[in-house]
């Protein structure tokens, strides 16, 4: 089964979680972490889990370690590293091959092609597509990889 990237990580708690951990030099146990967490462990397992699948930490008997890439980060760095990451990882890799073949998207078009994929749930249609085209919002706008235009519900690659 296809591991897939969270796509309700806040850009800001992965930040957070690499500067925490620079701070510690370069650890710190999760039970540490969910201690201090003020979002909650959901929130925070989310940004843990985004983090290891980009490469910036490893989780080894509980504790999360900076990886080589992960040290090498600077504040300004995190944003830029995570939009060339993100295209390897599904369900975002997904959504990028299909705009490199259809040039622009609804957002609907990209939920109902990883729907068919099986990178997708629908549980309520309405809603699940709302959080979507927020959640990839956040992720693919933010790192600069796509644009968006709210009054056509377009997307299209940078």
């Amino acid at each position: 089964m296809t591991e897939l990237f969270p796509l309700d990580l806040k850009l800001g708690q992965l930040r957070g979680l690499i500067l925490l951990l620079k701070e510690r030099g370069g650890s710190t146990s999760l039970s540490e972490l969910a201690k201090e967490s003020k979002e909650g462990f959901a929130s925070m397992f989310s940004a843990v889990e985004s983090a290891r699948m980009l490469g910036f930490i490893t989780t080894i008997n509980g504790n999360i370690i900076l990886t080589k890439t992960g040290e090498s980060l600077s504040i300004k760095d995190i944003l830029t590293t995570t939009g060339i990451a993100i295209r390897k990882i599904e369900p975002l890799k997904g959504i990028i091959e299909f705009l490199q073949k259809a040039g622009k998207a609804h957002t609907e078009e990209l939920f109902d092609y990883l729907l068919k994929r099986g990178l997708m749930v629908q549980i309520n249609r309405r809603a699940d597509v709302i959080k979507f085209r927020k959640d990839i919002l956040n992720l693919l706008v933010r790192t600069e990889v796509c644009s968006y235009n709210s009054e056509k519900d377009s997307w299209k690659l940078l």
